[in-house]
């Protein structure tokens, strides 16, 4: 979902060596609403250079998620970014 919304930042206007870190924020956030397996695949995410492991990865954990944070919140911004990252790098794999 890229936002119309000039406030929040777009993907396409985010640069591209700031992807690797926007994930990375997103995946330390769920790392306390997920599970235990979740955690190791978050993990080992975190750990990775590569853009589509960190990815798929914020993906599964995504869906593992236990809460999610409130609408409008610094958290909700830094998922609705790496949302839009992760969807980006689908496109183009």
């Amino acid at each position: 979902m890229l936002s119309d919304d000039p406030a929040r930042a777009d993907v396409r206007t985010l640069s591209r060596s700031r992807w690797g870190q926007i994930l990375d924020e997103a995946l330390v956030d769920l790392l306390g609403r997920t599970g235990e397996a979740s955690a190791h695949l978050i993990n080992g995410a975190l750990s990775s250079r590569d853009l589509q492991v960190k990815a798929r990865r914020y993906r599964l954990a995504v869906d593992d998620a236990h809460g999610m944070p409130a609408l409008d919140s610094i958290e909700w911004t830094i998922h609705a970014d790496a949302s839009d990252v992760a969807r980006q790098l689908e496109r183009e794999n």
